[in-house]
């Protein structure tokens, strides 16, 4: 039987000649050739097989990578946001107030809607700071204190005016200081005369039970926070720099109004270049 040609990994290396001519390969019998390809057909299958466990270590290798260890994790950022909670408890009170002051809206109705607000922004303060936490950051932040009333808004805010307030007697109006208010009052016309006695407290029932309170009291409004409030009406300042160009009235002339009075121009001044800058 006449040898095969074998052009296996091995044999494809090498040459003969046949007939003057060179040949790429081996001439070998068919045993040879047969156990030539069983062994290629192994090589390749040992080929394969290496080439995928490198390939599965490699997956292995960057699924490893990708997670991060607990050592290498970034070192949350702490976050300072209280300008912005600031801000948020100022925009609600102006809208607040605005309400009341412009929509006429009831004090009952402003309350509602402060108690609206701070359910929600603390619905939404809660959900950011989750969210924040999961992305890795150290959430430094308080929400914004939203109160319940209206008339903490007004004194938070500066709108309310400076009130001054005593006790006083149902009878004869003397005045007494809250701090020290004796149980009746010790008012006399004369040093012979008798007491007034007339009682000044009285027992209020309260959910924390009976409070001692004053059966009158006496409230006055600081001149000073008067006087600012009202210089910083519109029109005001243009009323009192009319007032001041008046002429005054002279040699016994009659004078029509108070602006025409020298006293009130001696008021003038008092003030700086401005009316209302005193």
């Amino acid at each position: 039987m006449p040898p095969k040609v074998c052009c296996c990994s091995v044999c494809q290396q090498l040459t003969f000649q046949l007939n003057g001519d060179t040949y790429i390969g081996k001439r070998v019998s068919h045993s040879t050739y047969a156990e030539h390809e069983r062994a290629d057909k192994r090589r390749e299958q040992e080929a394969r097989r290496q080439a995928q466990q490198q390939h599965e270590q490699q997956s292995h290798t960057v699924h490893v990578n990708v997670l991060p260890h607990e050592e290498e994790k970034e070192v949350p950022r702490q976050i300072d946001l209280e300008s912005g909670v600031s801000l948020v408890t100022d925009m609600c009170y102006l809208l607040v107030a605005w309400l009341c002051l412009q929509g006429g809206a009831s004090q009952s109705t402003a309350n509602v809607v402060l108690r609206g607000f701070k359910f929600i922004l603390h619905f939404i303060f809660k959900l950011f700071g989750l969210y924040l936490h999961a992305m890795g950051h150290s959430l430094d932040i308080s929400e914004p204190n939203i109160p319940s009333d209206i008339h903490t808004v007004w004194d938070n805010i500066g709108f309310q005016p400076t009130i001054s307030r005593t006790a006083c007697c149902p009878t004869c109006f003397k005045n007494f200081p809250l701090n020290s208010l004796p149980t009746h009052c010790d008012f006399r016309k004369s040093p012979r005369s008798r007491p007034c006695r007339e009682p000044l407290t009285t027992s209020l029932n309260t959910r924390n039970g009976p409070k001692t309170v004053p059966r009158r009291l006496f409230s006055t409004q600081s001149f000073e926070s008067w006087l600012e409030s009202f210089l910083k009406r519109p029109g005001i300042e243009d009323a009192m720099d009319k007032s001041f160009a008046t002429p005054v009235a002279i040699d016994g002339e009659r004078m029509q109004n108070v602006w025409q009075s020298p006293e009130w121009h001696r008021v003038q001044s008092w003030f700086s270049d401005r009316p209302n800058h005193s």
